[in-house]
């Protein structure tokens, strides 16, 4: 029988709660600084899951009741709590999007975990997220996480769909994203034929 456990690992939980609302036919895709964690390894430590969905809180509700979740008492507020999590839920509306772009949820992974498999965003979608925060917001936190997640995830990321993304976005010659396309390059193992990031200009 599932259930919260106190001490669960951030992606154990995660899983727990996913499968149980994909059991119930609602589809979730965790986003945010949840997924930075777990594509960084652990090194970017978050205080709530952000659960993407496109389903009414009331389908919702339910679901987490029976892992003992409460909502919150501000019924404007999709957030749930459990007395033996460290974490907090959210439920951001979908579409899923990252700036201006819309993303399928074909295009997110399903991870494999003792919980159950874990439907989450890549780690291209994670800098996405972090970066247009960098350009949009100044936000330098976004910076240090996004560049956690190019260290731990180098061979996984898109560099050439993040290059575009950017771009698109209007954000390559924001200071901190061009930070990021000067330092991003030396978590790159240095070998011939290899694709790697190219600088933004200054």
């Amino acid at each position: 029988m599932r259930g919260v456990r106190s001490g669960m690992p951030l992606i154990e939980f995660a899983a727990l709660v996913h499968a149980e609302l994909d059991d119930a036919g609602v589809t979730t895709v965790l986003s945010g600084g949840a997924a930075v964690d777990i594509h960084s390894g652990g090194g970017q430590p978050s205080d709530d899951l952000d659960f993407v969905t496109g389903h009414l809180l009331a389908e919702i509700e339910p679901v987490l009741a029976r892992l003992g979740f409460v909502r919150a008492r501000d019924p404007r507020q999709s957030v749930f709590t459990h007395p033996s999590a460290q974490w907090y839920l959210e439920f951001p509306a979908a579409p899923l999007a990252f700036g201006n772009r819309t993303v399928p949820v074909s295009e997110c992974w399903e991870i494999g975990t003792s919980e159950g498999p874990l439907r989450i965003i890549t780690p291209t979608h994670c800098l996405m997220d972090r970066l247009a925060a960098c350009g949009h917001w100044d936000d330098t936190a976004s910076l240090t996480q996004a560049l956690s997640v190019a260290r731990a995830r180098v061979d996984e990321i898109d560099w050439d769909a993040l290059r575009a993304f950017v771009e698109e976005e209007g954000i390559a010659g924001h200071r901190l994203v061009s930070k990021f396309w000067r330092d991003a390059p030396r978590f790159l193992p240095s070998r011939s034929g290899s694709a790697s990031p190219r600088p933004s200009p200054a």
